[in-house]
């Protein structure tokens, strides 16, 4: 009897062992996993940031574009108007030297 008990003391040992290294390698697994978790949280957090910021540049950028669109369309037309009053002197071909300052 004594001898059946201490294989089963002596089995219930072995496995509370290896039980105690699998807790063991899971806990070391964790906490890896936490220090992974944090740089993630770290990463999107800079990343939310960084696209307020683009944001805010694009909707810049938008209404910049729409200034200059609105001031090339009022310089288009005040050309256009420049032209059809000057007829005569539209009609005529526009010097090279002329084309090659405007095309700077």
């Amino acid at each position: 009897m004594t001898r059946y008990l201490l294989l089963v003391i002596l089995a219930m040992g072995v496995s509370l062992g290896a039980t105690g290294l699998v807790l063991k390698r899971q806990i070391t697994k964790n906490g890896a996993q936490a220090v992974q978790i944090e740089a993630l949280q770290a990463a999107q957090e800079r990343a939310a940031k960084q696209r307020k910021k683009d944001m805010a540049l694009l909707a810049r950028r938008a209404a910049e574009n729409r200034a200059a669109a609105r001031e090339s369309a009022s310089v288009r037309a005040a050309l256009d108007a420049a032209l059809h009053s000057n007829r005569k002197w539209a009609d005529q071909p526009v010097p090279q030297e002329v084309q090659d300052v405007l095309a700077k």
